[in-house]
């Protein structure tokens, strides 16, 4: 079953009421983890957990598929399968690596060897979170974390090093030490 194609913010102008009423409740990205209405509430957890149907909100269609979507339907389709994962912050590095790891050259051309695509997301500014913003964010998306630590610690083309700075890096952009310290704060943000 094919989902639609995404759209950036500025194709949707004139698109239904779904849309409006999105960026409505969503004008900021502090917004979107500390949304003020039942409704709005609503449209963030349920993108939070992969859980929007696309049928129902096709222009939400990008929402679905986060890390948990992909464990669904492949790892735990195939759970001794070996995970290889190319990071997108070091995507050409990781494809390198990986293209030679499966015995290519990790050449792929001046044409697009280092390349961006953006969709024109460039166009568009994106604030910085603030402390709580961020804890927010996380801690919505702690879930997310977990599946990610997880695909880290199995991923056969990273070495060890490379999988505990990754895991770190995460925790440390939650504002976190540790996984420990995070979920400890992330239990005292959904008690207050």
């Amino acid at each position: 079953m094919a989902t639609p194609a995404c759209k950036a913010k500025w194709q949707l102008k004139n698109e239904d009421t779904w849309v409006h009423r999105f960026f409505d409740c969503f004008p900021t990205a502090e917004e979107w983890f500390l949304p003020k209405t039942s409704h709005c509430r609503a449209i963030a957890q349920q993108a939070w957990k992969g859980s929007l149907d696309y049928r129902e909100v096709p222009l939400a269609a990008h929402m679905i598929a986060n890390y948990q979507h992909y464990v669904n339907n492949t790892i735990h389709v195939l759970p001794d399968s070996e995970i290889l994962v190319v990071r997108t912050t070091e995507l050409w590095h990781d494809l390198k690596a990986l293209d030679e790891w499966l015995g290519g050259t990790g050449r792929f051309g001046h044409e697009i060897e280092g390349t961006a695509v953006t969709h024109g997301s460039h166009r568009y500014a994106n604030p910085v979170l603030n402390g709580t913003s961020m804890l927010a964010a996380c801690c919505a998306l702690l879930p997310e974390l977990s599946v990610y630590r997880d695909l880290l610690a199995r991923a056969a083309n990273l070495d060890q090093i490379t999988k505990d700075l990754e895991r770190e890096e995460a925790v440390k952009h939650c504002g976190s030490k540790s996984w420990e310290e995070l979920q400890e704060s992330c239990s005292q943000l959904h008690a207050s």
